[in-house]
């Protein structure tokens, strides 16, 4: 990232689905996404029409000398605004990440007064997004745990039940 250049976010444009795609299915994007399977491209088309109709959502492209360097998508719901971001592969590393975060909370200042609070949900290994958004002034606010059924611990001696089998219901 050049120093002496201007970055700029501009709105998604139906020509973007392309890249959005790409950078959407880079292998580190996919292992920090809360969803890790790759996207087909005939469903990454339909979300993005959908998510470009979608008048709570706001998708940008970051800018650098004429080149998209990342998005951020900005999701509002009343007072609070989610944000989710990815840098190009080949850019990562180098402050695109706080800075397209610094671009976004400056126009939400500027052009959605309505929003009061912003959000990001962030996997616990990804110490780049973390490090972005406290660089950014978030700070943690809850942790979320979870399992997935078919490795959750059964200890019926806590409930005083008769024992179950893990075929009975899962």
């Amino acid at each position: 990232m050049k120093k002496d250049t201007a970055l700029y976010l501009r709105e998604a444009v139906e020509k973007d689905v392309d890249i959005l795609f790409s950078w959407a299915n880079d292998e580190d994007a996919r292992k920090n996404s809360f969803c890790t399977e790759p996207i087909k491209y005939e469903d990454h088309v339909i979300w993005f029409q959908n998510m470009m109709q979608n008048e709570s959502t706001s998708q940008y492209i970051l800018i650098d000398q004429a080149t998209p360097v990342g998005q951020i998508r900005l999701e509002c719901d009343g007072a609070v605004g989610e944000i989710s971001y990815s840098i190009a592969p080949d850019k990562r590393g180098v402050g695109y990440g706080k800075a397209i975060c610094q671009l976004l909370i400056r126009k939400v200042c500027i052009e959605k007064p309505e929003i009061k609070k912003l959000t990001a949900k962030i996997k616990i290994p990804n110490v780049a997004s973390v490090y972005c958004f406290e660089k950014n002034g978030f700070a943690e606010s809850y942790s979320q745990y979870e399992v997935d059924i078919a490795n959750a611990v059964l200890d019926d001696s806590l409930l005083r039940i008769s024992p179950i089998s893990r075929g009975d219901f899962c």
